[in-house]
């Protein structure tokens, strides 16, 4: 494994309710588990929230990664140099955004997710798992059944991020 370098940032605890900007990080090749994190936009953005998300297509073809749309970008291994690091504008885009709070919502520790999260600017890095501990502030064991489908896994996720920052 690649060894990789947390970039210098701002730590700052900030939970989900005072959380004004946040970023999302997710694996967006299943398609039901982007459901997931769409709707997870949806609901905070009826909260007032400002936020972008960004996925990660495992595709072929580049036609099969879907159209970026307001606050949803994606990109796809095409962009991914030897290294694993995005030359993708959404990628570029995504790492200027200085979030309150990044769920990182990479569930099987995707070297490729893992670089992003390391390169965030983010004041507060919430995740799972132990392959990228290192550049989260906040991160959960795994918290599902093994087997359990990603759709089931995130959703198990995301509860516990709210439920454990909600007043930080």
């Amino acid at each position: 494994m690649m060894q990789l370098k947390a970039t210098s940032r701002q730590k700052k605890v900030v939970g989900w309710e005072r959380a004004k900007k946040i970023g999302i990080l997710y694996d967006a090749t299943d398609r039901e588990a982007a459901e997931c994190v769409h709707e997870l936009v949806r609901e905070l953005r009826a909260e007032q929230k400002e936020v972008s998300a960004l996925g990660f297509v495992n595709a072929r073809y580049e036609e099969e990664i879907p159209k970026s749309r307001l606050g949803m970008d994606f990109f796809g291994p095409k962009s991914l140099n030897f290294s694993l690091k995005s030359s993708a504008v959404s990628v570029a885009n995504f790492l200027g955004e200085q979030f309150d709070l990044l769920i990182d919502l990479n569930l099987d520790g995707s070297p490729v997710l893992l670089r992003v999260t390391a390169a965030s600017r983010s004041g507060f890095i919430v995740g799972m798992g132990d392959a990228g501990r290192t550049f989260r502030d906040l991160y959960f064991e795994n918290l599902s059944a093994p087997g359990e489908p990603a759709p089931r896994r995130l959703h198990v996720l995301i509860e516990n991020i709210k439920k454990y920052t909600a007043k930080l």
